[in-house]
């Protein structure tokens, strides 16, 4: 059965070519995420099953390739094959929507001497960035690979142990800042909320991204880090103060119940 890797499809949504992006998982999978502009058939428990059938309802364009996607490229063959045997120039993504997840592209935007260099997942999105001035440039990765460095005519150790030391920290609080969000909401809406601190946390990565390179091009990497870091330092008392312990209040709840 006929393949197309991510990289190809990435290029054919890139330079808009005409095609049909098929996907054929269940409702809950493609709910999480899927591919902008993709069709969606419910049609994996069938295909499975082995039905050949279940496409033979679905109105597919005949002037343009298809290309069926699943979670792990596997189901997808079996719809590609139903598809070409309508005439339909159809062929699977290998690998799926897994795949997909791994490719990844660049967005680049200047500001004077100074150019921000995002490189994202194409699927999922922004994995670092890159903020360079000059003969200087500040790396941010970010996500569950977390490094950052500063590139200047520092010493050896502090370029070496200075990005670890930020790696580790920043690996440890993403999961954490998560389940924190998540433990003070109910759970009717803990799925919003999550999805509000997301769309804010995001954001600030590049409003973050900006300040620390304006910052560097006036007074120097080391007042960019040391700004962005007051401020990580400031919202950190904020939510000190502000947020409560649920774990306290449940105890207390349970106190109460005994007594």
């Amino acid at each position: 059965m006929k393949q197309i890797d991510v990289g190809t499809l990435r290029d054919w949504l890139d330079n808009g070519r005409p095609v049909t992006v098929l996907d054929i998982r269940t409702v809950e999978d493609r709910a999480q995420w899927s591919i902008p502009g993709s069709m969606h058939v419910n049609a994996y428990a069938a295909l499975k099953a082995g039905n050949p059938n279940a496409l033979q309802q679905v109105e597919i364009p005949m002037d343009r390739p298809a290309v069926t996607i699943c979670n792990a490229g596997v189901v997808s063959q079996v719809a590609a094959e139903q598809l070409s045997r309508r005439g339909i120039d159809a062929a699977a993504l290998t690998g799926g929507m897994k795949s997909w997840s791994l490719v990844w592209n660049t967005a680049e935007l200047s500001f004077g001497d100074i150019t921000i260099i995002q490189v994202r997942r194409t699927g999922k999105g922004c994995l670092s960035y890159l903020v360079a001035s000059a003969s200087q440039a500040w790396l941010s990765m970010h996500r569950w690979t977390q490094w950052s460095t500063c590139i200047s005519p520092s010493s050896a150790v502090g370029k070496s142990v200075t990005p670890v030391l930020l790696g580790l920290g920043t690996a440890m609080v993403y999961p954490t800042l998560i389940a924190a969000v998540a433990d003070v909401a109910q759970p009717t809406w803990r799925a919003s909320a999550v999805g509000v601190y997301r769309l804010w946390r995001d954001g600030g990565y590049a409003i973050g991204a900006l300040l620390a390179g304006v910052l560097a091009d006036l007074l120097g990497i080391p007042w960019a880090v040391g700004v962005v870091g007051g401020l990580t330092f400031l919202s950190g008392l904020i939510v000190a103060v502000v947020m409560y312990e649920p774990m306290n209040q449940r105890s207390a709840e349970r106190a109460s119940c005994i007594t």
